[in-house]
């Protein structure tokens, strides 16, 4: 394949002096016409010296005649050779203008025989009774027909799995060319059942290589989401978990899977980020810190895409934030990327290599006033999302018409604005279980958002009875550190910012749902997962806790931060856990053994896939929650 100038020159001089040699004889016979016939010998005697600009005029020519009487001397001419550079020079240059034939690197002299085989029949006698010649190989040709591929290998026209298949052997193979072409034409196929298959191919390696030419050209298009540096693996599959519901059944069901690694791939795992710092629509502000953060780094790729997608905001008042950063740096990196690709299109200064950090230092003191009165009227029009980070407690549901009919009451308790949750359930005019409502608490992981709001009432319909009342815990955001580092702050694990814990937070929701319905006290479980998981720890870990039972999946167990662990003695926890997890198993296997040490009921469930709800998920939370309730009976005296 043509990787570089070097290579794709050497293919051309290499053929054009064979050609040379061999043109007068071997197209002697059947000629088609003069100029044609002359254009044919210089093409062949340009891909045996590997003269690539001989080549490309010849075949430009060539198709400029339009006559198709030149496709099966093509055809023989790039056989002879089959390097990288012919397949692109005859194919892309000729074959395809002349064909009609969209263009791909895999379409070698052999896929080229196989296609006129199948098509000659398209043309007239003329065109059909001329033969592809067999012409002496050059180097590049006779090492590729020591090792020719085989017929069964070559498909004219590929489907989305084979399509999948190539490129993730492309992927495999780190060839970036044949990458980018391969995600071209998935993308084409404009076919959805795609995504999760292109999202493991880029999990399997997330190389910025795959990253980009999978994501940009293949992801982008199919999905909608703008591509960005940092959509690698661990991204797109929470982008899938927060997005897959847009899709129909057929494409929802074909899973991410977790392929084998490749060299850089098996890297990335060493260091996998914090979910929790994985922003999937970051704001102007998130933008902002980033830049900061890339021209620390010295990163020119990311200053640009960085200042690019700031740009696109329209929003003023990242100008003396910029010019500031441009101050501070004043190196190329800033004053070229960030005043051409930011700047520039905000302010509409046309940009030049004299506009320093000091230079954009005076234009914003000379244009103070217009830029204060447009940051102001800015601010006015900036909407509830996007341009602002909008915090959990204001943020709104998300509604989905497979779960439009189940019941939820959207709550702040004791007038808290901070103290946001929704209540799922309850019976309306009917009367209430018996025994009192069981109640689910469900504290989400992540950032804990309302955004969960669709897959909890999915819990609801397809986990609980209607015996159930389910109470959505919205995580309170103090401070971007405090959302960021400590989603859940706790008692015993507390953030500055923080104006309650979340174990006063679960106790208003229960007061306030007690004053409502009547409520089983045996049955008051905690579900959590990722970052909520510490925090329904030290819940049930109160001594004078109201939890009898706890489902913690995919999370930490830091002991060190929790009450003590002998307030564990009567109470059930359900343990899920993946040993494919970034988060060590230990973690799992160390919460089950101490808790139950400390006489508590646990079991431990592990399940196939990586950190996130995999497998029949909803199966898994019934189990879990059957287990629960199987132990609250075990403790009912007889």
């Amino acid at each position: 394949m043509f990787t570089s100038s070097q290579s794709f020159g050497c293919f051309v001089r290499l053929i054009v002096g064979l050609c040379l040699v061999m043109c007068g004889e071997n197209l002697a016979a059947a000629q088609p016409p003069t100029d044609i016939s002359r254009l044919l010998m210089d093409l062949e005697a340009g891909v045996r010296q590997q003269d690539v600009e001989a080549m490309i005029i010849a075949t430009g020519e060539l198709a400029d005649r339009g006559d198709p009487r030149a496709i099966p001397d093509l055809i023989g001419i790039m056989d002879a050779d089959n390097s990288n550079d012919a397949i692109y020079a005859i194919g892309h240059g000729a074959l395809t203008r002349l064909t009609g034939v969209r263009f791909d690197l895999t379409q070698h002299g052999p896929w080229w025989r196989k296609w006129w085989e199948a098509n000659a029949e398209r043309f007239d006698e003329e065109v059909r009774r001329r033969p592809i010649p067999d012409l002496p190989k050059t180097e590049h040709g006779k090492a590729f027909a020591a090792n020719p591929p085989q017929p069964g290998s070559i498909i004219l026209d590929p489907t989305l799995d084979q399509l999948l298949d190539r490129l993730e052997h492309d992927v495999r193979e780190g060839d970036k060319t044949r990458i980018t072409q391969t995600a071209q034409s998935i993308a084409r196929l404009e076919d959805p059942r795609a995504i999760a298959e292109l999202i493991s191919i880029i999990d399997a390696d997330n190389s910025q290589q795959s990253i980009y030419n999978v994501g940009s050209f293949a992801l982008s298009p199919l999905t909608g989401v703008r591509y960005d540096y940092t959509h690698h693996g661990p991204w797109w599959r929470k982008w899938w978990q927060a997005n897959a519901e847009r899709y129909d059944e057929q494409v929802r069901r074909r899973p991410i899977r977790d392929l084998p690694k490749t060299d850089h791939g098996k890297v990335f795992v060493a260091n996998l980020p914090d979910p929790d710092s994985i922003i999937l629509e970051p704001t102007l502000d998130d933008l902002l810190q980033r830049l900061e953060q890339d021209v620390r780094d010295g990163d020119v790729l990311r200053i640009d895409a960085s200042a690019s997608w700031i740009s696109e905001f329209e929003n003023p008042r990242a100008i003396p934030i910029l010019i500031d950063l441009i101050v501070r740096d004043n190196t190329h990196n800033t004053i070229y990327w960030v005043g051409w690709f930011g700047l520039g299109k905000l302010t509409g200064v046309q940009w030049d290599k004299a506009h320093t950090g000091e230079w954009w230092r005076q234009w914003l003191e000379d244009n103070r006033a217009d830029v204060e009165v447009r940051i102001a009227d800015a601010r006015k029009r900036e909407p509830p999302s996007g341009n602002v980070r909008v915090p959990n407690h204001e943020r709104p549901l998300i509604h989905a018409e497979d779960v439009a009919d189940i019941p939820a009451d959207d709550r702040r308790a004791q007038d808290d604005p901070y103290k946001r949750y929704i209540l799922i359930g309850g019976r309306g005019d009917q009367s209430a279980p018996p025994t009192g409502y069981k109640v689910l608490l469900v504290l989400p992981g992540g950032p804990g958002s309302p955004d969960f709001h669709t897959f909890i009432k999915r819990i609801y319909r397809h986990v609980l009875s209607d015996e159930y009342l389910l109470a959505q815990i919205v995580a309170p955001e103090w401070d971007r550190q405090q959302a960021k580092e400590l989603v859940w702050p706790t008692a015993t694990n507390p953030h500055k910012s923080m104006k309650f814990a979340t174990e006063q937070f679960i106790d208003a929701v229960l007061d306030e749902i007690d004053q409502d319905f009547a409520i089983d006290e045996r049955h008051i479980f905690v579900l959590a997962w990722s970052s909520s998981g510490p925090a329904t720890y030290a819940i049930a870990l109160l001594p004078n806790t109201r939890v009898t039972g706890a489902f913690v999946a995919m999370s930490v167990f830091k002991p060190e931060t929790l009450p003590p662990i002998e307030n564990a003695s009567g109470l059930a926890f359900y343990i899920l856990h993946s040993p494919q997890d970034f988060i060590p198993i230990k973690h799992a296997q160390a919460a089950r053994d101490q808790l139950r040490a400390a006489g508590a009921k646990t079991k431990l469930t592990t399940y196939k896939g990586r950190h996130g709800w995999r497998g029949n998920v909803y199966q898994n939370l019934r189990d879990g929650i059957r287990w629960l309730e199987e132990q609250v009976a075990n403790n009912v005296d007889p």
